[in-house]
């Protein structure tokens, strides 16, 4: 769930669209798109990119780089390549960008030709089917420290997928219509999977903490999650229509919760986890929670091969106590230092 606007996004800069590129926008046309998508100018890497900021929202340049321009080994070359490519996606109205003040590189914001290409791809009706319109992104300026923290989650599972055989799909906030009870709905930051042919694939939901929110409202998020967990019918069929190209898994799909703060602040979250386990946790639930922050995830390799393991996988189904004793094993390591 997107975070309330905290301090650090009032000295955003939002440059607002120059008029005339403000009054090119309002030009366009589908049938521009259909002939951007037949020029033969549109590459797959493009569409890809494309697909990405639509996925997450807003994405970085250098995200953008390290996910689909790792080839070229010359780190100047592989910029100036990103850089001519989201410039040309820019220019087309595929891509639309700012520069926070924090930062010094340019995000990117799906724009309309992008957004009608995408709605293509997806052989959606409307825009309003693939959950884009132009305010949007104007709201995801605001948390985006909080955003571009999932895409980074996102981006360094698609590197750790290069090296270790696995592919990424992701379902971002926007597109996660869950069927919870109304008075107790909640909207996970992101619905992930991991895939690898042959030891079948791993779906998790993802929070992003940045130290924004109480414990308690912690606590009452993971409290969310298990009432969901209880519902079988009803995740099974969200996963089914969020992933309708393999079957649901018959166990909950683990939380991961990283958070920005250090080793406080996740201490009072496992506590604050543990509390809630205690006391309404069914014992027969599959319920699997990981933990961590930023540090501990550049300490051990979270992402790398222990997620499909032989011990993990039984009959094509993955066994979460397996990926729960990852929580334990990086806090040991976390321990020896």
């Amino acid at each position: 769930m997107t975070p309330d606007l905290t301090q650090s996004d009032h000295h955003i800069t939002v440059p607002l669209p120059c008029r005339m590129r403000r009054a090119a926008r309002t030009e366009l046309t589908d049938r521009q798109a259909v002939t951007l998508l037949q020029s033969g100018r549109l590459q797959p890497r493009d569409m890809a990119i494309l697909k990405l900021v639509w996925q997450l929202g807003v994405v970085s340049a250098s995200q953008i780089r390290r996910a689909f321009f790792y080839t070229v080994k010359n780190p100047v070359q592989a910029r100036n390549a990103a850089n001519r490519r989201l410039r040309w996606l820019y220019h087309e109205h595929c891509l639309d960008r700012i520069v926070p003040r924090y930062r010094s590189e340019a995000v990117y914001f799906l724009d309309i030709q992008g957004a009608r290409l995408i709605r293509m791809q997806q052989n959606a009706t409307a825009l309003r089917d693939i959950h884009w319109s132009a305010g949007e992104n104007g709201k995801a300026v605001f948390g985006l420290k909080h955003r571009l923290g999932i895409t980074e989650t996102v981006v360094q599972l698609m590197e750790a997928g290069r090296a270790h055989g696995f592919s990424v799909d992701w379902v971002g906030e926007a597109r996660l219509n869950l069927s919870t009870d109304e008075k107790y709905a909640f909207v996970p930051d992101g619905l992930g999977r991991l895939t690898r042919t042959g030891r079948g694939q791993l779906p998790f939901f993802l929070e992003w903490d940045e130290t924004t929110e109480t414990i308690h409202r912690i606590a009452g998020k993971i409290w969310r999650y298990s009432r969901y967990a209880r519902k079988r019918e009803a995740w099974r069929t969200d996963l089914t229509r969020l992933f309708p190209d393999s079957n649901p898994p018959s166990k909950f799909p683990p939380l991961i919760f990283i958070t920005t703060g250090g080793d406080k602040r996740l201490k009072n979250m496992l506590e604050a986890a543990i509390a809630v386990r205690d006391q309404t946790f069914d014992k027969t639930l599959p319920f699997a929670l990981l933990m961590t922050n930023r540090t501990m995830i550049q300490r051990a390799n979270i992402w790398g091969d222990a997620f499909f393991t032989p011990e993990a996988v039984t009959n094509g189904d993955f066994d979460w106590r397996h990926a729960h004793n990852i929580v334990s094993i990086m806090k040991q390591k976390e321990d020896e230092k």
